[in-house]
């Protein structure tokens, strides 16, 4: 048995589009940003307890114990919400992004 298969059922990932209403699947990409955003900042507090001015490059300059800690949210989200492959796809083009701009050195 895969460790994947193994872990599955017990997560709230779902294959079908529509096994839930398309209010629920868009209601969870907001969802999904703000248990995001709430996990993010203590873990990048804990993690990070000095601020500097950072630049974009840094969005992609860190240990891999973070690495590891910052991709715990995929986890996370699997386990409290029903999330489909479009939720996760969206939502990790999105942090990429969110990432850069948030190395930026400024506030838009």
């Amino acid at each position: 048995m895969l460790l994947n298969d193994a872990i599955r059922p017990h997560t709230y990932y779902y294959s079908e589009i529509n096994q839930y209403s398309k209010s629920y699947f868009y209601f969870a990409f907001i969802l999904m940003m703000i248990i995001h955003d709430t996990y993010f900042y203590w873990m990048h507090r804990l993690m990070h307890h000095k601020s500097t001015n950072p630049s974009p490059l840094a969005a992609y300059a860190f240990h891999p114990l973070e690495a590891i800690v910052e991709l715990g949210i995929f986890v996370l989200l699997l386990f409290v919400i029903p999330l489909h492959d479009y939720h996760l796809v969206v939502f990790f083009i999105a942090s990429l992004l969110y990432n850069v701009y948030g190395h930026l050195g400024f506030e838009l």
